[in-house]
């Protein structure tokens, strides 16, 4: 198993944040945008980011999120398939990262 590089890891997610970020604005959902900037704004500010983790579980969780015209997004039809998947590849790389920092934690290290 190799070890995790917290700061390495952190940076790959600030990145992924703020792709996924950029994606919401372009299409209007200014809920999971602005919680997404708190959590990216408390990560680069050094905390270590598995607070996120909590916006991955329970209805409403960002897992539910679909990009879609009757849920009040700006998106042509014809870009729904591509840009929801598009979200559920970051979603997965935010989910990957997190994991990756939850496994490198003092606590799942037992210290």
């Amino acid at each position: 198993m190799h070890a995790v590089d917290p700061s390495r890891t952190g940076r790959a997610l600030q990145g992924v944040l703020a792709e996924a970020i950029a994606l919401l604005r372009a299409h209007g959902e200014d809920h999971w945008a602005r919680a997404l900037a708190g959590h990216l704004h408390r990560l680069s500010g050094g905390g270590e980011g598995l607070d996120l983790l909590g916006a991955f579980g329970g209805m409403g969780s960002l897992n539910d999120l679909v990009i879609h015209p009757v849920n009040g997004h700006r998106i042509d039809e014809s870009e729904i398939g591509v840009v929801n998947a598009d979200f559920a590849r970051l979603r997965s790389e935010m989910w990957d990262l997190l994991g990756a920092l939850r496994a490198g934690s003092p606590e799942a290290r037992g210290q």
